[in-house]
């Protein structure tokens, strides 16, 4: 599907109006990769708000609970994380948003320089090593203001701008009401976060699929 390829390119996300809500997830994620020339790295996994500390510490949901939820980047301590999230409306809920900011708006508000010269590390080792993580390197970037820990100067200068600017950043909100909506979103290209949830719609649920390009770089054209 050309225009969805063409989509991911230019804005960094997609929105897919509509699937089959009797196709399961991760079947519509593997006709999704057909189109983008993609590979489904693990199954779906199913997203619901909870309040703050019933996850576990090491996640979003653990820290934020049913509160809003920070732009940033999926796994961002990872050395190389997920290309890109496939998000899926199984329940929706109308006054529960995603938020999206693509790289290209982003550097009208961070220096592409600054951001490239941004050195981070994971707040915890992984797999005992800690290592070094450019914000920008190449085509991916990463942002994680939770889980990554600035090491240098233009890191903590970073940290600093992206808390200021949080409430003035130009975000695109997605709302995902109806089965079958899907959000795919280039984990290189694009930050997302969500809503607050209000009380008593807790309920709405999405199922999340992470994908690798076949080639591990380039989207197909």
């Amino acid at each position: 599907m050309l225009s969805l390829a063409r989509r991911l390119r230019t804005e960094g996300y997609a929105e897919i109006a509509e699937s089959d809500p009797a196709v399961s997830t991760d079947q519509f994620a593997l006709q999704v990769c057909d189109w983008i020339g993609a590979t489904v790295t693990n199954v779906a996994e199913g997203l619901v708000a909870s309040p703050k500390g019933v996850k576990p510490p090491n996640t979003y949901g653990g820290n934020y609970g049913v509160g809003q939820l920070p732009l940033h980047t999926d796994l961002a301590h990872w050395y190389r994380p997920p290309r890109y999230v496939l998000l899926r409306c199984i329940s929706g809920r109308p006054s529960v948003a995603t938020h999206l900011l693509s790289c290209r708006e982003l550097e009208g508000w961070i220096p592409k320089s600054l951001m490239k010269r941004a050195l981070f590390s994971p707040r915890r080792r992984l797999d005992g090593k800690q290592f070094l993580l450019r914000m920008i390197d190449g085509d991916l970037l990463r942002w994680d203001q939770l889980f990554l820990k600035p090491q240098n100067a233009a890191a903590r200068a970073v940290a600093e701008r992206m808390q200021e600017l949080a409430p003035e950043l130009p975000v695109t909100s997605v709302t995902l009401t109806k089965p079958g909506q899907v959000l795919l979103v280039d984990n290189w290209a694009a930050l997302h976060g969500r809503g607050p949830v209000p009380q008593g719609e807790a309920d709405r649920r999405l199922e999340r699929i992470y994908m690798e390009t076949l080639d591990g770089n380039e989207i197909a054209a």
